[in-house]
């Protein structure tokens, strides 16, 4: 900590006591009353002249300490964190504050923008002019500390690389000279060697720099992965672990960096029921893009194939779904059943052996089933050829003609065929060229058609397909043209030249190739037919994008223009995208993997240490010099006649009264003087301690993301402590609630009458259950507590939350309420315009709202953002009301709102 003076020039005075001791010391002494009767003049003869009297040491330096306490405080003096001093080398001069705000920002968001609010804060008691730049802003302004501190409460980090290069610009553009422009550039840490060396070259010529980077140990990782295993690289030895999440399921794996170690591979196998099923993989405790892994959303169900399992077989290499079951058990979730029995329900993909057509019966669940969203894969051969009715089969997705065709053969013209490579624009273009020794010797061949091209994902050398599929509304019909059951070529076969001889009926041993089962693990993650974005040109449509801390979240307007694929790596963040019908996604682990940090190219830095705000230390010597001059004032009254006496000691308790809340405020007054929100203390201290947790974090949350600056949060006691000083009142029910006194309910409905606000979370337990015209009913557990503290309450009917209320859109435009659990259910009290102008002063949930609210929870991060929104729109909500209903917001509303709506 370091003491700097707002007001230099105000200590000057100080020179002056040691003049004024001196003054004090020489002082004559007070006039005395001495009787003089005209004789005595005559005859008395002159006496000594009285001793000079002095005041007691203890009284001089009382007073020079009451002079030296003023003096002090007008030159305004301020405690300020080591970090911040650099920053402190002259305070006229103007100063920019440059932010990073790539990818390996949001690692450190919190100790960088509380770095860049401080540095304001403190230029703003300097009255220096501040310039707040965002790396990849080409224009600054130098401004004051408010307009610098409310651009900074907007930033937020981006999930691409950062551009620092147009940060210069912006900096030239303030026209300052070198040596008079302080510059503190807040970095994340890491860049390229040319953009570092380059940046950190350029900005010393511009002006004073000092440079701030997070710890080696805060430093971000990044992660790459294969089928079997996640790699993982940083900059410094530790410890990783991988989380992956399907619903309210989560699994883990972890692994250590060896001694030195700057990656390390974290096998998958442990979270293979969740990889199968998940689009999204994320490091615990890493909050940013190059921590998450993306593949495309594997369905979310289970794939049925209609036949019999081939583990059970005597013979199972001679089983139809043999290979079927080797290329998808490791990454799928298999059921086996009879064509006739085929459980539809739950299901993602439906696979059908070569067989005959199914029973109307079923084929008409089917088509319902695939209109739906379903996956239908079927293999034709000779019984599904011979099974064909003489109308258009609707699960086909080409019209077959009769037969099948023969090729290689001795009564043939035609050689046997090998696979083409697919066209661009077929889905399948990703697998890349198929393997020359995958031969055909007999196909199911598709009706000429005009269409036929469209609907061919993979065709045979001559053009004729040998993969077909074609949309069904929602779903997909896809058809491979020969049995999934390989036929073997004759041993004897040597010479090239001569065509091949089929043996034992065989079609083709495409399903024994690599690629066969790269195309079955494709099938997974076919989108929606539905969707108007899903095209066969090889475009890339964003669907899902990556923020700058790692959540998915849905693509914006400007993101959902579509750019050729060859563009879209340079030009689209992060993110899954759909093309030809499928999601692709596109992760930035590999795009960063040339990043070094700072300490490697040796430019020296400060760690964003975690320091506390200045302290102003000017109220605390005022008060203490009113103090000193206070206790003089009793000193001088102290000789005093009696009758003087009373009435100056009440002069004097009644400055010191109103002087006392400088030092030390009763909670009440404290309450008052600074905004905060409060929880009622249950009495369980673990619940209370979570309550406690979680409002700080949210608290915290507000202040990085709103104007608002609560102040920590306050446990209250309802039957002893003021309710009225804080808007937000969080009360989690416990089982054991026992009913309110009267007069903690009469407290309760004065607070909620005053505009206060009780949420009232039960932890878990379904507000479901509870009836939305009252409480009378009965209710389990923490419901009974709820019911019967609601129902002392005298509340309006409840309801449960509208989809156009002022709670939605008071700060997020919000849908769902996620805390530590996801139950949708939300009640208020129904809008009632004459009281409170409407604002509901209760809200009620189950979703554990302070455990997820806690910056340590252990929830997944797309899950704490949603709850953390909800908290900030609720406070928002308790604090203005029903603001945002002005009409000032409604286009801004309704243009997001339309955006939400074609999402």
């Amino acid at each position: 900590m370091t003491l700097s003076f707002l007001t230099p020039l105000a200590l000057l005075p100080l020179l002056a006591l040691p003049l004024l001791w001196w003054i004090i010391r020489r002082r004559p002494p007070l006039p005395r009353a001495i009787p003089f009767p005209a004789m005595r003049f005559l005859t008395q003869q002159p006496g000594t002249p009285p001793p000079n009297r002095r005041p007691p040491w203890w009284l001089l330096l009382l007073r020079l300490g009451l002079l030296a306490g003023l003096i002090l405080a007008l030159a305004h003096p301020v405690l300020m964190p080591d970090e911040a001093t650099p920053m402190q080398k002259d305070a006229k001069q103007p100063l920019a504050v440059i932010v990073d705000t790539g990818w390996a920002a949001a690692q450190n968001w919190e100790p960088m923008m509380k770095a860049a609010r401080l540095m304001i804060e403190e230029a703003g008691r300097m009255n220096r002019p501040v310039a707040l730049i965002p790396t990849g802003e080409t224009v600054a302004n130098l401004s004051a500390a408010p307009s610098a501190l409310a651009a900074l409460a907007s930033l937020a980090p981006h999930p691409w690389p950062v551009a620092r290069a147009p940060s210069l610009d912006a900096l030239r553009r303030l026209n300052q000279p070198a040596d008079k422009l302080n510059i503190a550039w807040l970095s994340d840490g890491l860049g390229t060697k040319d953009d570092l060396e380059n940046f950190t070259k350029e900005l010393g010529k511009l002006g004073a720099l000092t440079i701030f980077s997070p710890a080696a140990d805060d430093l971000p990782f990044r992660v790459e992965t294969d089928e079997n295993s996640l790699r993982v690289s940083r900059f410094v030895p530790g410890k990783a672990t991988v989380v992956g999440t399907r619903g309210d399921t989560g699994l883990t794996a972890s692994a250590a960096f060896g001694t030195g170690g700057r990656s390390v591979n974290i096998p998958l196998e442990p979270l293979a029921p969740v990889w199968r099923t998940t689009a999204r993989l994320a490091l615990e405790g890493q909050r940013h893009a190059a921590a998450v892994w993306l593949r495309s959303p594997r369905a979310q169900g289970k794939i049925v194939i209609a036949g019999q399992n081939p583990t059970t077989s005597d013979q199972p290499l001679l089983t139809d779904t043999y290979y079927l079951h080797k290329a998808l058990a490791p990454h799928a979730d298999i059921v086996f059943a009879s064509l006739t029995e085929l459980p539809l329900k739950g299901a993602s993909i439906v696979i059908l052996p070569d067989g005959p057509p199914p029973p109307p019966d079923a084929e008409k669940a089917l088509e319902t089933w695939v209109k739906q969203g379903g996956v239908l894969l079927r293999f034709a051969g000779p019984q599904l050829l011979g099974g064909l009715a003489p109308e258009s089969d609707a699960l086909l997705p080409v019209r077959l003609l009769p037969g099948d065709r023969h090729l290689g053969g001795n009564l043939t013209w035609e050689n046997a065929q090998h696979l083409k490579a697919p066209s661009s624009a077929s889905p399948l273009a990703r697998l890349g060229t198929p393997p020359e020794d995958v031969t055909v010797l007999t196909q199911a061949l598709a009706a000429p058609d005009t269409d036929l091209q469209k609907h061919t994902w993979l065709a045979l050398a001559d053009g004729t397909p040998i993969i077909s599929a074609a949309p069904l509304e929602r779903g997909w019909r896809i058809l491979v043209h020969v049995p999934s059951m390989p036929g073997l070529v004759s041993a004897d076969q040597e010479s090239a030249a001569e065509a091949p001889v089929a043996t034992n009926g065989a079609w083709s041993n495409f399903p024994l190739s690599g690629y066969f089962e790269n195309f079955l693990r494709l099938l997974p993650e076919l989108g929606s037919a539905g969707d108007t974005a899903i095209s066969m040109e090889g475009t890339l449509i964003p669907f899902k994008l990556l923020d700058g801390f790692g959540t998915l979240v849905p693509a914006d307007d400007k993101a959902k223009k579509a750019v050729r694929s060859e563009d879209a790596k340079a030009l689209l963040p992060p993110g899954l995208y759909r093309s030809g019908g499928f999601i692709v996604p596109r992760n930035l682990g590999p795009e960063v993997k040339n990043h070094l940090p700072l300490s490697a190219l040796g430019i020296a830095s400060q760690p964003y240490a975690d320091s506390a705000a200045a302290l102003d230390l000017q109220p605390w010597l005022l008060g203490l010099a009113l103090s000193m001059l206070l206790l003089d004032w009793s000193l001088l009254l102290l000789p005093l006649s009696w009758r003087f006496r009373k009435p100056a000691t009440a002069v004097i308790l009644l400055a010191a009264l109103l002087h006392a809340p400088a030092f030390a405020a009763p909670k009440d007054e404290d309450a008052a003087a600074k905004t905060r929100l409060a929880y009622i203390i249950t009495g369980d201290a673990d619940v209370d301690t979570a309550s406690e947790r979680g409002l700080t974090g949210l608290s915290e949350i507000l202040t990085l993301r709103t104007s608002f600056r609560p102040a920590p949060p306050a446990g209250v006691r309802l039957e002893s402590d003021a309710l009225a000083f804080y808007p937000l009142l969080y009360w989690p029910m416990l089982p054991g609630q026992q009913p309110l006194s009267s007069e903690a309910l009469s407290k309760l409905r004065g607070y909620m009458r005053g505009g206060g606000m009780l949420l009232l979370d039960t932890k878990g337990e379904t507000a479901g259950t509870l009836p939305l015209s009252g409480v009378k009913g009965a209710a389990p557990d923490a419901l009974t507590a709820l019911a019967t503290v609601v129902g002392g309450l005298e509340l309006g009917s409840l309801a449960s939350l509208p989809e156009n209320h002022t709670m939605r859109r008071s700060f997020y435009l919000l849908k769902t309420f996620s805390g530590r659990h996801t139950h949708p259910l939300l009640l208020v009290e129904r809008e009632n315009p004459r009281q409170n102008d409407g604002v509901s002063p209760v809200v009620i949930g189950s979703n554990d709202w302070a455990y997820a609210w806690a910056k340590d929870a252990n929830v997944p991060h797309s899950q704490q953002e949603e709850a953390w929104r909800f908290g900030v729109n609720l406070v928002m909500y308790a604090l203005t009301g029903n603001y945002k209903t002005d009409q000032i917001h409604l286009d801004t509303i309704l243009r997001r709102l339309g955006r939400d709506e074609e999402r």
